[in-house]
């Protein structure tokens, strides 16, 4: 008898990836490049 498989299952909502250009965000590492931190201006909120 002929069985299907099952490439892929999703259960739940399917989401997409949005990228947003910040424009007065700021990148602040330590050492070495670790430990990085986007840092906003107090009260901004991201688009």
């Amino acid at each position: 008898m002929f069985q299907k498989h099952i490439d892929i299952l999703a259960i739940g909502d399917i989401t997409v990836d949005i990228f947003i250009k910040m424009k007065d965000a700021r990148m602040h590492c330590r050492v070495n490049n670790e430990a990085c931190e986007i840092c906003l201006p107090f009260g901004e909120k991201i688009p």
